[in-house]
């Protein structure tokens, strides 16, 4: 398993972390708790979870699953989305962190979090104030990193500009969508991430299925992302990353390999990103990908190849910058 280091920081987490939002849904606690047991046994040591997840039951399971190991793992979990009845248990005011962050700790049956996630922008709630309270977080020793997810560049520019007027501890870590057909994050917000020396852990690194071959337009595979979630289908299935995956899959074909060889082996040559989060619901979709990962890099050409496709998506058009 390969390790790279959070930047500025010199943690080290393994190129593939484990995503954990089928768990206590589409996958059993049993199921789960040996997709945890293999993960580790391969050198995984990066664990990412949500609050939300299956409204708590992800985090407990993870919670079990950590026993015996909680200090070789890195454990990342979120904070923003709905839970429960309460109007106020949602977002990133002080109030719903504060009280979020406890009921993980207490799913999770630990007593420190280390990355910690904003899910995503709250605009109803002053940036100072939850950075403020996530700063305190890492100072009271509940959480040891502060991570954002599915923000923009200037959003995190506005961040980092708080959290140095008020000596606030800082981001070190993004989550964002990156893969062979959504490309968008490189036009300015990989070069911010570099510029900056923040981290990113990247989902959807197969556009939640679409990119591992299984798929037909019109036709979504029962018990998967696009039969079971609108949002899925609203983000991927479209007649042109369908056009798109043809392209792909003959790409990966001429070079040997499947198309969701080519998909993870293209996001794990990107140089910015720090973890590709392989959220699976069997052990056997695991155990693919980590071999995968073990497979040699992909060619200049095939890259080039890649890139060509892209360009047919429109990633390749004049942009309003230089």
């Amino acid at each position: 398993m390969q390790y790279n280091s959070l930047p500025q920081t010199n943690l080290k987490v393994s190129l593939l972390s484990l995503g954990t939002m089928m768990f206590g849904d589409q996958t059993s606690e049993a199921d789960s708790l040996a997709i945890m047991d293999y993960a580790y046994s391969q050198g995984v040591n990066f664990f990412d979870t949500a609050n939300s997840y299956n409204q708590g039951e992800s985090e407990r399971i993870v919670g079990k699953g950590l026993k015996g190991r909680r200090d070789k793992i890195i454990l990342a979990t979120k904070v923003f989305n709905q839970m429960g009845d309460d109007l106020n248990s949602k977002g990133l005011s002080r109030h719903n962190i504060l009280s979020a962050v406890d009921a993980s700790l207490k799913r999770l049956d630990t007593d420190y979090i280390d990355i910690y996630y904003m899910h995503a922008p709250d605009p109803g709630t002053a940036l100072e104030e939850s950075l403020e309270t996530m700063s305190g977080l890492v100072k009271s020793g509940k959480i040891r990193y502060i991570g954002v997810s599915n923000f923009a560049a200037w959003q995190i520019v506005d961040m980092l500009a708080i959290c140095d007027r008020h000596n606030y501890v800082a981001p070190a870590i993004t989550q964002n969508v990156y893969n062979l057909i959504t490309r968008g994050v490189e036009s300015e917000f990989l070069p911010f991430l570099k510029a900056h020396k923040i981290g990113m852990a990247i989902f959807n690194p197969i556009a939640g299925g679409l990119l591992a071959g299984k798929h037909k337009l019109g036709q979504p595979a029962e018990n998967t992302r696009f039969s079971n979630s609108p949002m899925y289908l609203k983000r991927y299935w479209s007649d042109r990353n369908f056009s798109a995956l043809e392209q792909l899959t003959e790409i990966a074909s001429q070079n040997g390999l499947s198309i969701l060889e080519l998909a993870l082996k293209w996001c794990a040559m990107q140089p910015e990103v720090t973890s590709i989060i392989s959220g699976v619901s069997r052990l056997s979709q695991l155990e693919q990908n980590i071999a995968v990962l073990e497979k040699e890099n992909l060619s200049a050409d095939v890259l080039a190849a890649c890139d060509e496709v892209w360009a047919m998506l429109g990633g390749a058009g004049f942009k309003y910058h230089r």
